[in-house]
């Protein structure tokens, strides 16, 4: 078996790449319907909510009135290309997990529930940068 040339190894990674962003779109239809099962059968009103404190978006995860931070994110982070939304997504759940001993006895469907979140206020923020049709309120609250 003979070794690759570098156009070949190129060409692989980047087709690699291509079928990486495939599944994360994927994936975010699939938070998208987790999202929508998880609101009807959530029975203990677990919520996650997305703080926008201008540039920096900080979400929660509250159990009644008690809440605990996990994750923060840039406003730029949001229009990264997909792949490096999720790694940054990602980063920032682990580094608080790490922080906020209280997130180890979380379920793990909370990280999915963050996740979910985050996802769909990326989506508003594309929506309002591409000119989308958003609603008013939506504008109000993800808007810089």
């Amino acid at each position: 078996m003979g070794e690759k040339t570098l156009k070949e190894c190129e060409e692989y990674l980047t087709d690699i790449k291509k079928r990486l962003k495939v599944i994360l779109q994927e994936q975010e239809k699939a938070l998208q319907e987790w999202s929508v099962a998880f609101a009807t059968e959530n029975l203990e009103n677990i919520k996650c909510v997305c703080e926008n404190t201008g540039q920096h978006y900080n979400f929660f995860i509250f159990k009644g009135d008690i809440g605990v931070e996990v994750a923060d994110m840039w406003a730029d982070e949001f229009e990264k290309d997909i792949d490096v939304f999720y790694k940054r997504l990602n980063s920032s759940i682990g580094m608080h997990k790490i922080i906020n001993k209280s997130w180890n006895s979380f379920p793990e469907q909370f990280e999915t529930l963050v996740m979910a979140e985050a996802m769909e206020v990326r989506r508003k923020i594309l929506a309002i940068r591409d000119g989308s049709v958003i609603s008013l309120k939506d504008r109000i609250k993800y808007r810089d």
